[in-house]
């Protein structure tokens, strides 16, 4: 086998029908069920259950456990999916950092790649995506490689703009302009790649994979160098019809409360407004991109910050809800978690006291995957567009009996 190159997942046969990607999805939102709680979820018949399960046992997508036995009746046999059924690559382009998974079918990430950089380019791109795949081909045998089914890309929109905002070169980031990423990493890891924007990206991934329950409907903010969003409704991300759907980074916010001046929320409630922060008092910012550090040591800093992004925060989310009408705001963010735990509870604090009568009541809470939601939300691409449920299925009312 080629180290440099995937192949294709050709030996893994595609499910294509919405039955087997309805209890697929159930299985994995809800864990390991018997065939009787399986009918009563999917509302297909026993009969139609049956050989939905037996076609995914016979593609290896799903493992059958040990009879459960004690209750009244027949044993039940649980299902669960096998980790081993498919694997997927997942890749952050980000503004600091490339990040790079492997990730197997129930969404355990068994191989993790990072490296820091000053800003990236297509250049530091392709050098750096080769070495990672050889990495990982040369970890795994290829009975796992085989199974590769895609690459996910997690990215932030025209990551050519803003530039001085993170102290990069305008000229080599227009480099990215024009530059064919899905192209160069096709020709790199030889498997379909799909690209998203980072933010919902990490949404789809906390969607997914996220360990709390949830609302079916959400408004997911990630802090990252800049803000950005997504939108859950009906347990599906909201991409809209030009793919900027949840961009709150773009919504207005006072630059300060003594002035009426506007500025996007992302420019007022970023990470990177932190690092501005730390550089005007001449401190030293690079411990913020590693996501081993706890910003112990700049707790100063942090505290100013987290007042001040609270507030907007605050304001932001009571306009989403006017809109949305969400029961619930998922921060998630690249930082500390005891750090986004001091801005939920301070943007708790500083929504009560603004006007709210009228809307219905929405909560604000955590997310769970982190500093991993963009790289997690890239892997789980390819695995949402081969076995979730597609969107002819969202017009379906009824499971089909087949």
């Amino acid at each position: 086998m080629n180290t440099q190159k995937l192949n294709r997942g050709s030996n893994i046969v595609a499910v294509g029908a919405y039955n087997e990607r309805l209890v697929l999805s159930i299985l994995r939102s809800r864990g390991a069920l018997s065939k009787a709680e399986l009918t009563q979820q999917t509302g297909l018949s026993k009969q139609t259950l049956t050989d939905v399960i037996g076609r995914l046992e016979g593609n290896g997508l799903l493992l059958r456990g040990e009879p459960i036995r004690g209750r009244i009746g027949q044993p039940q046999v649980p299902f669960t999916l096998n980790p081993d059924g498919a694997y997927s690559i997942g890749f952050k382009i980000g503004r600091k950092s490339f990040e790079l998974v492997l990730m197997d079918f129930s969404g355990k990430v068994l191989k993790w790649i990072r490296h820091g950089i000053d800003y990236p380019t297509p250049d530091q791109m392709i050098s750096f995506v080769r070495t990672a795949l050889k990495a990982v081909c040369e970890a795994f045998p290829p009975s796992v490689m085989d199974k590769v089914i895609g690459m996910g890309v997690a990215m932030p929109n025209e990551l050519w703009r803003w530039g001085p905002e993170f102290d990069a070169p305008e000229d080599e980031l227009m480099a990215w302009h024009d530059f064919d990423v899905k192209a160069a990493l096709e020709g790199l890891a030889d498997v379909p790649v799909t690209i998203w924007n980072d933010v919902a990206a990490a949404c789809t991934g906390e969607l997914t994979f996220g360990k709390a329950e949830k609302s079916k409907d959400f408004l997911y903010i990630y802090l990252g160098t800049f803000l950005g969003g997504g939108v859950v409704l009906n347990g599906k991300i909201l991409r809209g019809s030009r793919l900027k759907a949840g961009a709150v980074g773009f919504m207005l916010a006072h630059a300060a409360a003594s002035t009426t001046e506007s500025r996007q929320l992302l420019s007022v409630a970023s990470i990177i407004t932190l690092v501005h922060s730390l550089r005007e008092a001449g401190q030293d910012a690079a411990e913020i991109w590693n996501p081993d550090d706890d910003w112990s040591t700049i707790d100063a800093f942090v505290g100013p910050w987290v007042e001040q992004i609270s507030s907007h925060l605050a304001s932001a989310f009571i306009n989403a809800s006017a809109i949305l009408d969400v029961p619930q705001i998922v921060i998630d963010g690249s930082l500390p978690e005891r750090v986004r735990g001091r801005i939920i509870d301070r943007t708790r604090e500083q929504i009560g006291l603004h006007p709210t009568i009228g809307l219905s009541p929405f909560e604000v809470v955590p997310g769970t995957l982190g500093y991993f939601a963009r790289v997690i939300g890239a892997a789980s691409l390819p695995m949402q567009e081969r076995f979730a449920e597609d969107l002819e299925a969202l017009l379906k009312s009824v499971p089909v009996q087949a």
